[in-house]
């Protein structure tokens, strides 16, 4: 239920705007100013703060979230999105102190565009760090989206050395942080445990630079999945013929997301063989690879 406009709030009264509202999104903040939203902070729900430009309103709303959680106030919170919001060193630590109090938090976006961010990589990189630290509390979490926090293979082990805790998650997004092989190795074997994972976004790294075979057995065990997103990773012959009799098992795969990858007709061939066992799937994109009659013909 999204919060009413100001005016409407006004109407149905002060009780109800501070009882009723399960939902404060970025616009009703620039109606309302800081101070009151962080008033209907304590009864929400749900917070989307999406591409907040305005760095010292957003440092101060932080803050109060922050000491609000640690009062114990507004733990309800479920669903939090700062996709695009701008993180310094500064806002990001105020962010990972307020996220170690949201112990009912079950959907978290932080995703962030590369190609917008000022920051250095090594500067946006402890940002991400600083924010997988904080999570190891938030057992509740659902869906976690850490897409583009330049994270490389130290920070995804790092996350991975978390993801034993969080055992209820179904939806993961790593795309766009330059993940290789070690990185890749320690979360493919971590995910293994999360058994109820539906799906997981890899695009644009370089997971399969050495192979595919750590993801063998996440894709043996995750009989859940149905989207697994791997665009952009350099995905070759090698990584096909490791994959497919694997990705031929996953009986609830829908979304097959291949394109931008080193696939020839070859590999189309393998391909198609091993996913002629997959009878759940409605989307397989092949789309800016080598692919030739021959493969395609499969």
């Amino acid at each position: 239920r999204v919060c009413r406009s100001y005016r409407q709030q006004l109407a149905v009264g002060a009780e109800v705007l501070l009882k009723g509202t399960e939902k404060i999104e970025g616009e009703n903040i620039d109606e309302i100013g800081i101070d009151k939203s962080l008033t209907m902070f304590a009864q929400s729900r749900i917070l989307l703060l999406w591409e907040r430009k305005d760095m010292d309103s957003f440092a101060k709303l932080l803050n109060g979230m922050s000491h609000a959680l640690a009062a114990g106030v507004g733990d309800a919170l479920s669903h939090l999105d700062l996709s695009g919001s701008p993180l310094d060193l500064n806002t990001s630590k105020i962010l990972a102190n307020t996220l170690t109090g949201c112990k009912n938090l079950s959907h978290l976006r932080l995703k962030r565009d590369p190609a917008e961010d000022t920051g250095e990589e090594e500067e946006v990189q402890k940002q991400g760090l600083d924010l997988i630290d904080s999570l190891a509390g938030c057992t509740n979490l659902q869906l976690l989206d850490l897409s583009g926090h330049c994270l490389e293979d130290l920070g995804i082990e790092r996350l991975a050395g978390i993801m034993p805790t969080l055992t209820k998650l179904t939806h993961l997004d790593v795309s766009c942080n330059a993940i290789e092989r070690h990185g890749a190795s320690s979360l493919a074997r971590t995910l293994v445990h999360c058994t109820s994972l539906v799906q997981l976004h890899l695009e644009s790294n370089d997971v399969f630079k050495q192979g595919a075979g750590a993801f063998l057995p996440m894709l043996q065990t995750c009989t859940a999945l149905t989207h697994f997103c791997v665009s952009w990773n350099e995905l070759d012959f090698k990584g096909i013929v490791q994959l497919s009799p694997a990705l031929g098992g996953c009986k609830s795969l829908k979304y097959l997301d291949l394109a931008k990858n080193n696939i020839d007709p070859s590999s189309a061939d393998v391909l198609a063989r091993g996913l002629g066992s997959c009878a759940s799937l409605t989307f397989l994109d092949l789309r800016f690879n080598t692919l030739l009659e021959l493969g395609m013909g499969s």
